[in-house]
């Protein structure tokens, strides 16, 4: 590694500092899908109101004909909607259920968008198709037979873990790099609030090397 975990202080960067994944976490989202289409419990052309009859988008046309494959492909037509969670205040299920109250940008399957939001609804198929909330299911079925015991699907288990060796926030103010405090992505892990190290992510990036087999 290279570096200090937190600029000013003298602790340095190794193979075990934990960082935040951040969008990378979609891969093990992408796959906790694709273990449960596996495993019959969910198949690609499912619609999504098939796991998740409470979602909404505006349009009901898009509502309906939404497959649990698009939620993955950022092209259902919904734009940007990282405000709904950026902003902090709202739960997970009051983000995905203010969506139906959004403009559509574009028809479904004609373009691209980058999606947060709908990531985290593949996260709602997760729970509600294994019976086990998406982080747990991360935790338990992709993470601990990969090895990976110094990664967590979350900040606040990262918290809540008490670890130690873990890399601070950092943000450029009025053009110098300062510490802050870390800014959660918890209300959308689905999208991207897993932590892990160079170590375990080793582990992660190896196993999908050999086609999706461990050791």
């Amino acid at each position: 590694g290279f570096g200090v975990r937190r600029l000013g202080a003298p602790d340095r960067v190794d193979a075990r500092t934990m960082f935040g994944m951040m969008s990378t976490t979609k891969a093990m989202t992408a796959l906790a899908v694709a273990m449960l289409v596996d495993s019959g419990k969910v198949a690609w052309d499912d619609p999504v109101t098939k796991h998740l009859p409470w979602f909404q988008l505006k349009d009901p046309y898009v509502t309906r004909e939404l497959r649990v494959r698009d939620l993955l492909l950022h092209n259902s037509g919904l734009g940007n909607a990282d405000l709904l969670w950026v902003r902090g205040d709202l739960s997970t299920r009051e983000i995905l259920e203010r969506v139906r109250g959004l403009d559509l940008s574009y028809s479904m399957r004609s373009s691209f968008i980058y999606q947060n939001v709908m990531y985290q609804v593949a996260g709602e198929v997760v729970a509600a198709a294994s019976g086990m909330p998406w982080e747990r299911f991360i935790a338990t079925r992709i993470m601990r037979p990969l090895g990976m015991s110094r990664s967590e699907p979350t900040l606040a288990a990262v918290q809540a873990a008490r670890h130690d060796n873990v890399s601070a926030a950092h943000f450029e103010i009025d053009g110098v790099v300062r510490a802050i405090e870390e800014s959660p992505v918890d209300p959308v892990p689905a999208a991207g609030s897993a932590w892990s190290t160079a170590e375990d992510a080793g582990r992660w990036v190896r196993f999908l090397l050999d086609s999706g087999r461990v050791d």
